[in-house]
Parts: structure tokens; sequence; C-alpha cells
């Protein structure tokens, strides 16, 4: 809706004469009052210059999903990993990311320290942690420490669950790394599979993809970067505005997320 004025347009539609001066401005006055109540969320009715009858506005709002690496390691956390926080950051902001998650090996030590940078730079720093069970790698979200590595998968998933947590293979076909294999049909209670893992091969990523849809588990994705190149390079999409923790856990509870790609080598 506009208000405006143009007497020879207005004149050349209706073939009406201009109204004189107070009419026009008590007309413009009462559309801009009508305008006024339409942006506030009320319905219109009105006889007057204008008549309207149960008028309102409708919005729609186009969301785009949440983009997340929910797998990356720091040098700081992980011996394994060249990346300083502060290098993290800002490549995930380079790829346009929403946020990512600080899953080190065995420790959360870094994740206060990563979510100072976030803040810093601007960008939502989440916490998480890769806990070496015996069986393999889990990625674990929703605990303020990490349980303590060598532990039996069946029973980190009962301690993430008993905290309020989530729990997720992580590459679970990787034959270089520790990895469930087989061995994840036998552990219950997954509440989802890293199906694209940016270290694994097409093939590996494959069998994950299967094993989540054997089991019936949503598939996530996650770079697993140990450098600034491979940050971003699978991720996972969230249809939820994730905010911290607490809305990462819930929205994979609900499996409300899928695995996503953004780049190959």
């Amino acid at each position: 809706m506009a208000a405006g004025s143009g007497e020879l347009l207005n004149e050349g539609i209706t073939g009406d004469l201009w109204p004189l001066k107070h009419e026009r401005n008590e007309r413009l006055l009462e559309c801009a009052e009508i305008m006024r109540r339409l942006w506030a969320g009320q319905e219109v009715t009105k006889r007057g210059h204008s008549s309207l009858n149960s008028l309102g506005l409708s919005c729609y709002i186009i969301y785009m999903p949440m983009l997340i690496d929910l797998h990356t390691h720091t040098r700081r956390g992980s011996g394994c990993s060249r990346l300083h926080t502060k290098d993290l950051v800002l490549q995930a902001l380079e790829m346009h990311l929403d946020a990512i998650c600080v899953t080190d090996h065995n420790t959360t030590k870094v994740v206060e320290r990563a979510k100072e940078r976030g803040e810093e730079l601007g960008l939502l720093v989440l916490g998480g942690v890769e806990v070496r069970c015996r069986e393999g790698d889990v990625l674990v979200f929703g605990l303020q420490e990490s349980p303590p590595p060598g532990i039996l998968a069946q029973s980190l998933v009962k301690f993430v669950h008993f905290w309020g947590g989530v729990a997720i293979p992580a590459h679970p076909f990787r034959a270089s790394a520790p990895s469930l294999g087989k061995k994840i049909c036998e552990v219950q209670g997954f509440d989802a599979i890293e199906v694209l893992n940016g270290n694994s091969s097409p093939e590996e990523n494959r069998r994950s993809q299967e094993a989540a849809e054997k089991l019936g588990l949503p598939g996530t994705g996650g770079s697993d970067s140990h450098s600034r190149k491979n940050i971003g390079r699978c991720v996972t999409e969230f249809d939820d505005v994730i905010k911290n923790e607490v809305d990462l856990v819930a929205a994979i509870k609900s499996g409300r997320c899928r695995p996503k790609r953004l780049f190959y080598d």
C-alpha cells in the first residue's frame, strides 16, 4: 500500500476533479493511520474516504537454513591439528558459515577461548568433544566436561543421554582413524550419524549414509578440519535457529538437520 499525490494521474484514471486541499489532507492522514495499524498487525475495517473490510497484511518470511560445521579441531586441544582458534573463526566467516563447533579429542579446554574469539569476530562458536571410545570415535554435544577416553560406546551413550546431550559416531567407516565400523549397529541409542566427513573418502561416506538409513537416524556433516583450508568442506544444515548448545542438541534430536557438502578439493 502507498499514499501519495498526482493530480493529473488521478484525474486521468477516474475522470473526477482533484479534491480540495483539506480533503486531500484528510485522505492522506486516513491512509497513514490505516498503514500504521496494518504494520502493527491489526485487522482494519474502515468506512470513510477509504472503504475497507477486514483488511490485514500477510507476511512471508524466507528463512535460510543455518550452516554449521559440527566437527573441527584446534592446535591447543588436539595435537594433530595446526589450527589456531582465531584462524578457525576467520576461515568460517570467510566461508559464510553461521557457526562452528569445536570438537577436540577428549577435551573441552579450548571451547571457552574459542567462544571468546567468536564473540570478538562475530561468529557463533559452540562446544563439543570427540570422544575416543574403545570401539572408535564419537562426537558428543551438550556436556560441560569430556567423558574419559577408552569408555565403551554403549556406556558413553547412556552417560551422554543422562546429561541431556547427543552422541554421534564420527567417520564410522574410515579405515585410517579409530571408527566404529559395523559395530555402529550394535550400540543402541545414537542420535545421528556423521555421514559427510571432510576427511573421509566418498566410499566411506556412502557406507555411513547407508548405516544412517538402515538405523533410521539423521545424518550430519562436518569438515573434521585440522587445517584452515578444510573448514566448511562438509557442514550440517539446520532448519531451526541455533543460538547455543541447547538449541543444537534439540535440533539434532528432532532430526531437523541434514548434511551438506560445500566444496571438494
